[in-house]
């Protein structure tokens, strides 16, 4: 695959704006949904590679899921990131 590099939870998160607790959050939630078979659009997709219950997606996976991801258009804001200076 090249230069697909495998995404853990904190590369993720760096890649996405969010905190890592909000990406483990974000894909247990969408892990049982597609347990529930309750999927909803946006969520996360089903990891590429679980390594000692650590999942992974390639980074191809994460690109394609950005583009398609609702609220994610032209226009839209980046991912909140985490500041030290809102305490």
């Amino acid at each position: 695959m090249g230069d697909d590099e495998l995404l853990d939870l904190t590369a993720l998160a760096e890649r996405v704006g969010w905190t890592r607790g909000t990406a483990g959050a974000f894909h247990r939630a969408s892990a049982k949904r597609r347990r529930d078979g309750t999927v909803k659009a946006g969520d996360l997709p089903e990891p590429d590679l679980v390594l000692s219950r650590v999942p992974a997606w390639h980074t191809s996976t994460i690109e394609q899921w950005e583009a398609t991801r609702p609220g994610r258009g032209r226009g839209a804001r980046p991912g909140r990131r985490k500041n030290s200076d809102n305490a």
